[in-house]
């Protein structure tokens, strides 16, 4: 392949190394926005790093309207007693089990995102990004508001149609809400960038191996793990539809 000149592309090994580093990065961010584990590994399993999900290990109160509530960095969407756990973080490390949402669901309400907020403001984290699927994407643009939406349009282009809102403002601050495609339906995390990191004790490289015949083979490499500084500035909702 490499002898034959193509249209739009220098080399078809390039060009196979970089769609395996954009799936390997994919690979990455899906991890660190779910409810995966971490493990110690073995002979014949890789390591796995703990998501942001198993870091985030409040208490697990319940949000529905009319009931005494608490704000919390782990909120249930729902009042009914059920199996949804959560694993505690105990000196610093997250629990090896992941966490379960239980039968018992809800869907997704102001109060309970709230409640969310507050807990993580509580604990002095400012959660700046709200993480959320479409389908609670969809649930946020529908919550009522004092706010009045403006805006700008050229005068010479036609005027759009405005049905989603990316900034929420509330009693914690500003968050802007992104839609995440990776993340679990079940989940709504509120987050505080400036507690979250990526560390890499290998950065991601390709290296060539031996070659067979008249074939080239590399393998990517690359040893990661997600770093919470502090699980208490960030939230998370649990057990929605």
């Amino acid at each position: 392949m490499e002898a034959v000149k193509k249209a739009g592309r220098g080399s078809e090994v390039a060009r196979g190394a970089m769609v395996k580093m954009r799936e390997l990065k994919r690979d990455l961010e899906y991890a660190m926005v779910r409810n995966q584990a971490s493990t110690a590994g073995g002979a014949t399993t890789g390591r796995t790093m703990a998501g942001m999900e198993m870091w985030l290990s409040g208490y697990l109160n319940n949000a529905a309207t009319g009931t005494t509530v608490t704000a919390s960095t782990a909120v249930r969407s729902t009042t009914t007693a059920d199996t949804c756990t959560t694993v505690p973080v105990t000196s610093g490390v997250p629990g090896a089990t992941a966490p379960t949402d239980g039968t018992t669901t809800a869907a997704l309400t102001k109060t309970n995102m709230d409640l969310a907020l507050q807990g993580a403001w509580s604990n002095g984290g400012n959660a700046s990004v709200i993480l959320c699927t479409s389908n609670n994407k969809i649930l946020i643009d529908g919550f009522t508001s004092i706010a009045t939406r403006f805006v700008d349009v050229d005068a010479a282009t036609q005027s759009p149609i405005i049905g989603a809102a990316n900034v929420y403002v509330g009693d914690y601050g500003r968050h802007t809400v992104v839609l995440h495609r990776y993340m679990r339906t079940s989940v709504l995390l509120c987050i505080d960038p400036n507690y979250w990191a990526l560390a890499f004790l290998r950065r991601p490289m390709a290296r060539e191996l031996a070659r067979t015949g008249d074939g080239t083979k590399y393998q990517i490499i690359c040893e990661a793990s997600l770093v919470c500084r502090n699980q208490q500035a960030s939230a998370k909702v649990v057990a929605l539809t």
